[in-house]
């Protein structure tokens, strides 16, 4: 310029500059963490809640937080960070905080960094307009002009965000994990953590599922003793046998505990007698996993009738003979 910007207002303005970036990166850092925690811990919650195990809802839920997060990305730090911070905006900014410099700074950096414009008046007169504008602003606390209170309350909130999420994965570490690793990896099967998980087996302690039915028959009249067990620890109050009959008619009983002892899990005992095929499942408290399971029922075989031959010893030199049912 023509006029050369005095060392004291340089360094004055490369301080506010420091302190602005510093409050910008700080502040953004604040903004984008809370932001995405909040992110997160929504699509945690939608994806418990109410996705369950939907792999296309779990790729839009991990689809939608990851635009929100880079959206965050870019509106807190990296949009004001690539902000151009020269010396004629950061003169305006202060300006508008400190409206009696009457725009003394804008013109005085205006001055000091482009060439004589005649415009603006004599080369002197420019030269006392700065001059004045100088003692004034060096009176002045120019790096005070950036308020704090912004970045003060960016940085509670994400403090008290912290302390939530740092909260949430002391009382519930399995649930929080498996919520991060639902959301990155929404290609994978990965079941959330469960209280109960019920296993179902035969009162000679064969396991029982699906494939245990497979070609298997079962005569009238009898009945079907099974054992239901948590492998978790105590069996759950609500838990329930299901009986879907050939009609659909949905039947509901509770299935009694009949051992809790300390040294074993406690067990349930199912005897459903066997008059028609049906479906069968049980549940209770957050294990509803198990599989309609259907039993083929078919009559018991029944003597018709009696045939029987007699084969006389070699020796006796007589013919076998049949004997006529009868």
């Amino acid at each position: 310029g023509i006029f050369p910007m005095p060392e004291e207002l340089q360094n004055k303005l490369s301080a506010v500059r420091r302190r602005l970036k510093t409050s910008l990166w700080q502040g953004g850092v604040c903004a984008l963490f809370a932001g995405a925690s909040l992110v997160i811990l929504l699509a945690g919650f939608l994806d418990w809640l109410v996705i369950g195990e939907s792999p296309s809802g779990r790729f839009i839920l991990t689809l939608v937080s990851s635009v929100a997060i880079l959206w965050l990305l870019m509106r807190e730090l990296w949009n004001p960070l690539s902000h151009p911070l020269n010396d004629l905006w950061l003169a305006q900014r202060i300006e508008e905080k400190i409206p009696e410099l009457n725009g003394g700074l804008t013109s005085t950096v205006e001055f000091t960094s482009g060439a004589y414009d005649e415009r603006f008046g004599s080369q002197s007169l420019q030269k006392q307009s700065v001059d004045r504008a100088i003692r004034k602003l060096l009176t002045v606390d120019l790096v005070h002009v950036i308020d704090p209170r912004p970045l003060r309350r960016r940085t509670i909130f994400a403090s008290i965000l912290a302390f939530v999420l740092l909260l949430i994965a002391m009382i519930l570490p399995a649930h929080a994990w498996t919520a991060i690793q639902r959301l990155s990896r929404p290609w994978e099967t990965i079941e959330w953590p469960r209280d109960v998980i019920l296993h179902l087996e035969t009162t000679e302690g064969e396991p029982v599922d699906v494939n245990y039915f497979a070609g298997r028959l079962f005569p009238r009249g009898t009945s079907l003793g099974l054992a239901v067990a948590n492998l978790r620890g105590d069996l759950p109050e609500d838990l329930q046998l299901l009986i879907r009959q050939n009609d659909e008619t949905l039947r509901r009983e509770s299935i009694p505990v009949v051992s809790s002892d300390r040294e074993r899990l406690s067990f349930g005992k199912i005897q459903i007698p066997l008059r028609e095929s049906f479906e069968f499942r049980v549940s209770g408290g957050d294990d509803d996993q198990i599989p309609w399971m259907r039993v083929e029922v078919v009559p018991p075989p029944m003597l018709s009738e009696i045939r029987l031959t007699l084969k006389p010893p070699f020796y006796t030199g007589r013919d076998a003979e049949e004997i006529p049912a009868g």
